[in-house]
């Protein structure tokens, strides 16, 4: 789970999923924007155990020395052990292999990101933003552009704001 902290967003989004037959069910895509690359990698593992969604995780690489001080295998973070198992040394191939499959009808279903992705990528399939941190300004206008992008399947975007952040549009 992504957390104590998550675990009601995680909740939410299955919720609205199952409830509302989501636009995911017409083809269509959706973005989950997270506040840490731990955040994002936790989702992803959670959003796997659903086994009701598809999903990858596009981030900037970890810093080598983030959180930790040796480089003892057993005790390196989970951001570092993902990343070696799943971009390893060629982080350009990867996030092209994963922009390529969300613009198609097949996986992933949703796009994890922190800040990758959430200003000047325009994928019309994209139509629900799950927004799970911190945004204001520019910004969260940006984020928001994502799911604005016209598309046969979609009559509009959706935002499903879990940090309350919307009213900051006033």
């Amino acid at each position: 789970m992504p957390g104590s902290t998550h675990a009601d967003e995680l909740r939410d989004m299955m919720k609205e999923i199952r409830i509302h037959g989501s636009p995911l069910k017409l083809g269509l895509k959706a973005q989950l924007a997270t506040d840490s690359k731990l955040s994002a990698i936790r989702y992803k593992k959670a959003l796997d155990e659903t086994g009701m969604v598809t999903s990858a995780v596009v981030i900037s690489a970890p810093d080598t020395r983030e959180g930790h001080e040796d480089t003892d295998e057993t005790k390196t973070p989970e951001v570092q052990t993902w990343w070696k198992m799943n971009v390893g040394n060629d982080a350009e191939t990867y996030e092209a292999d994963v922009i390529e499959r969300f613009s198609t009808n097949g996986a992933p279903d949703i796009l994890i990101v922190v800040d990758k992705l959430l200003t000047g990528f325009d994928e019309p399939r994209n139509a629900v933003l799950y927004i799970d941190k911190h945004l204001k300004g520019h910004n969260l206008l940006q984020a928001i552009a994502r799911v604005n992008r016209l598309h046969e399947a979609k009559q509009f975007g959706y935002l499903i704001d879990y940090r309350g952040i919307l009213a900051e549009l006033d």
